[in-house]
């Protein structure tokens, strides 16, 4: 489905999109057929691809991998793509090599930092302590890597409801219960046995049973014994019914990163070893409520929690406000812009708003921002929602936001100090390079001087040749700094230049 949701978007920008996918049980092909995508079906897998043979893994992966990619290759038909982008656990650097010669680029997503990768761009979407460092060694010097959830690749519906969604209270009324298509450890069963308990009768319960739920059955029976309870079939209106709820129960896994979008806490439980990791870091974090894998979790231990989070409203809306300041719902548009850039001159600039604290937050607190800012520590949000509230109200501040189509991609600021406008300015770090600095100053400045500003100031330390390059460029000249400070002073004198004139 995530691939699915950036190939839409990519589509929606011009580009051309098609699916190489392997015929085995369960696969999504017709539904890409209803999406209008073309699809080249590979052959079920020999069961001899399927296992290890004689336990020899790496022997076993090579071969698969080897018949995957001529076979792939052959389907392709030596069209050369621009971007080849693969998700899938069984393939590493052994496929990637062999596909490199008939692709131009190569994406990999992954969950996991357990094998080496042969690509261009890595994206893991998942939420791990030091995952940076878990890459050592796995991919290519140059390899651009793309790690954690503001790159979680959701449908657009999720960062729709969020921003349509009033901010939570904690309270909860209403609950949302998901835990896959199969659940093959029963969770949803058990969270059902603890809401039925005559203490969560006044709940209002939501239900999300997948299509190849074995217990579907027993299920709609619990249900039906219990008020103010409804289910849901395939493919629901997750967006909608995620939104709604006030606290969620459900696996680890895409829908973490739905749920904290939408701003619903979740009390999560693990449905697969690879969900592990990512659901400790989230709860060592304080961003998830975490019982464990299925296998330690019973009606107990989640009766328990939901007393806990009832009378935790406090707790739950932190949970809410920060899950949400960590996925805004746009990294499927910042995946899409990375790949197909637009041009600099379809740029624009907008008035920010309250609902840029965010995204200015991650920009300002990203680690090159704050070493080539005159205040290099980190900035707390807390503080952050502070200075940025004030700075949107003063009158002698304007902030904008620089968009790209409807993406944020950076800021510039202006600060008014007597004759004086201070700037400030940065671009997201997944969009340097493309010189969009010199596009946000100059369309910042033709704004400024549309409300009379004539003088202009920034500060620019020494260690960052790249801003002082940007100002130079648009005429800003160089003035004396005080020695040894290790600032460089920009200057550009709108009346002075028409006086010369």
């Amino acid at each position: 489905m995530r691939c699915l949701t950036l190939a839409e978007l990519l589509q929606g920008r011009g580009a051309d999109a098609r699916f190489v996918c392997r015929a085995h049980g369960g696969n999504l092909n017709e539904l890409l057929h209803e999406r209008k995508f073309p699809v080249s079906a590979l052959p079920s897998p020999r069961s001899a691809t399927i296992s290890a043979i004689d336990g020899d893994y790496a022997t076993w992966l090579g071969v698969a991998q080897g018949e995957d990619a001529e076979q792939t290759i052959a389907v392709l038909e030596d069209s050369r793509p621009d971007w080849l982008i693969v998700d899938h656990y069984g393939l590493d650097a052994v496929w990637e090599r062999l596909m490199r010669p008939h692709a131009h680029r190569l994406m990999v997503i992954s969950d996991l930092a357990n094998r080496p990768h042969d690509c261009d761009v890595l994206l893991n979407q998942n939420y791990y302590n030091e995952v940076l460092e878990q890459y050592a060694g796995l991919v290519p010097d140059g390899c651009r890597l793309m790690l954690g959830p503001r790159y979680a690749l959701l449908r657009p519906e999720f960062e729709q409801r969020r921003r349509t969604k009033e901010k939570r209270d904690g309270r909860v009324r209403r609950v949302f219960v998901f835990f896959g298509g199969t659940d093959q450890g029963d969770v949803t069963g058990l969270a059902l046995d603890a809401l039925c308990d005559p203490e969560f009768a006044a709940l209002e319960v939501d239900v999300v049973v997948g299509a190849n739920n074995a217990r579907r059955q027993t299920l709609e029976k619990k249900i039906s014994t219990r008020q103010r309870t409804r289910l849901y079939g395939r493919m629901p209106r997750l967006a909608e019914l995620m939104a709604e709820a006030d606290l969620a129960i459900g696996a680890g896994g895409g829908t973490t990163w739905e749920r904290m979008c939408v701003g619903v806490p979740s009390v999560v439980v693990s449905i697969a070893e690879n969900q592990e990791p990512a659901c400790k870091a989230l709860s060592e974090s304080g961003l998830i409520r975490y019982l464990g894998p299925d296998s330690h979790v019973g009606t107990r231990v989640i009766r328990d929690e939901l007393r806990k989070c009832l009378a935790e409203p406090a707790s739950l809306a932190e949970i809410s406000a920060r899950g949400q300041l960590m996925v805004d719902g746009l990294g499927a548009g910042r995946i899409a812009e990375f790949l197909d850039p637009t041009p600099a001159q379809s740029l624009r600039l907008r008035p920010a708003n309250a609902g840029d604290a965010g995204h200015y937050f991650h920009w300002v607190n990203d680690p090159v921002v704050r070493r080539q800012s005159l205040r290099s520590e980190p900035i707390d949000f807390a503080e952050h929602q502070s200075w940025f509230a004030k700075k949107v109200a003063a009158r002698q501040t304007r902030l904008f936001v620089m968009e790209a189509g409807e993406l944020p991609v950076g800021q510039i600021r202006f600060d008014r100090e007597g004759a004086e406008t201070r700037i400030d300015y940065s671009i997201d770090p997944l969009f340097r390079g493309r010189g969009w600095a010199k596009s946000a100053l100059a369309l910042g400045l033709q704004e400024m001087r549309r409300e009379g500003a004539t003088i202009f100031r920034a500060d620019v330390k020494e260690s960052n040749p790249v801003s002082c390059a940007v100002f130079r460029k648009l005429g800003f000249s160089e003035s004396s700094s005080t020695a040894g400070s290790g600032i460089r002073v920009f200057r550009l004198d709108a009346t002075a230049r028409r006086r010369e004139a």
